[in-house]
């Protein structure tokens, strides 16, 4: 295959080591952030008009991102496991693109259109995109928080290359990865969610929205402990028994994460059809005993370090 396109398109800096090689395993990844990355590229300031001026740096992340390889006047734009506010397409629009889909089902609850911005909000599943639009229909192709989420990459990667236009730009970010201090995600909280009506107390992975919770588990004990022996542990901690429920419960069996280590997300993602332009991660040290642990458990080969990390993909012309 040839990617002269790449450098003609993009330029050779923007090319993170030989087109023709294969993404770096996860333990070599950059060790940075994709906001530091493209900090001295991209300006600071949100865009101007109000929809956008509340965002967060996630929010703008990928915008921040894909404007170091292209400007979005008149392109479409799909967002993939987007929320109800839209957010992050907002900075898109705000930048001339000729349309946005926001897209989800966990933090959709109704579909909506917006002339306006010509901005459309719908319930959709990631795994089966080529159902509802056609090939070769949007510029850009982005998600935040979906790789930690997303069951099957590669399918879910297949899915991409099929709307996304030839010479389209891809971003996607996750963390917690399983595989990391805190990838089990927790996420039981009183207010919604499936244990809205079980739990007596929040429990979540971080903090959020200033919400009352706590992190009642240990770093890497989702890989380290079995069910019994964190019913146990919680149980020691005078975690309400329902409460204990409910955390096993999504550790163990619920499908909101998609348990999969850094090293196979970067399979998927490295022998995808998609080119890799950039591969960013953030990192975390893991204590010497803790990785001596994990090795004895589930072998050599996983980097237990990374606990986040972004894509940028092209798909080739």
């Amino acid at each position: 295959m040839s990617f002269e396109w790449l450098k003609k398109r993009f330029g050779q800096s923007g090319i993170h080591g030989s087109a023709d090689a294969p993404l770096p395993h996860s333990d070599r990844l950059e060790e940075k952030a994709v906001a530091n990355e493209v900090s001295s590229t991209v300006p600071e300031e949100p865009p101007k008009k109000s929809d956008a001026s509340n965002c967060s740096p996630h929010q703008l992340s990928a915008h921040r991102a894909l404007s170091r390889y292209s400007s979005f006047n008149g392109k479409n734009i799909l967002e993939i496991g987007g929320a109800q506010s839209c957010d992050s397409a907002y900075p898109f629009l705000m930048d001339g693109a000729a349309s946005a889909i926001v897209t989800g089902l966990d933090h959709i609850s109704e579909e909506k259109i917006s002339e306006e911005y010509n901005l459309r909000v719908m319930r959709a599943d990631a795994l089966r995109l080529t159902s509802i639009f056609e090939p070769n229909q949007f510029d850009v192709v982005y998600g935040l928080s979906v790789i930690e989420h997303i069951p099957t990459p590669k399918a879910f990667l297949d899915q991409v290359y099929s709307i996304l236009r030839p010479g389209g730009l891809a971003y996607f970010e996750g963390d917690p990865i399983w595989s990391s201090p805190k990838g089990h995600h927790l996420w039981v909280a009183t207010w919604g969610g499936p244990y809205k009506n079980r739990t007596s107390a929040n429990y979540l992975f971080s903090e959020w929205a200033g919400a009352t919770s706590t992190n009642p588990l240990p770093d890497w004990s989702h890989l380290l402990m079995t069910p019994d022996q964190m019913t146990e542990y919680l149980a020691k901690e005078s975690i309400p028994v329902k409460d204990i429920d409910c955390i096993i419960d999504w550790v163990f069996h619920s499908n909101e994460v998609n348990r999969i280590d850094m090293t196979r997300i970067a399979e998927a993602y490295t022998n995808s059809g998609l080119v890799v332009l950039e591969a960013n991660s953030t990192r975390v040290d893991v204590p010497s005993n803790t990785l001596a642990d994990l090795r004895r458990r589930y072998g050599d080969g996983i980097d237990y370090g990374v606990n986040g990390v972004t894509y940028v993909l092209a798909k080739p012309i």
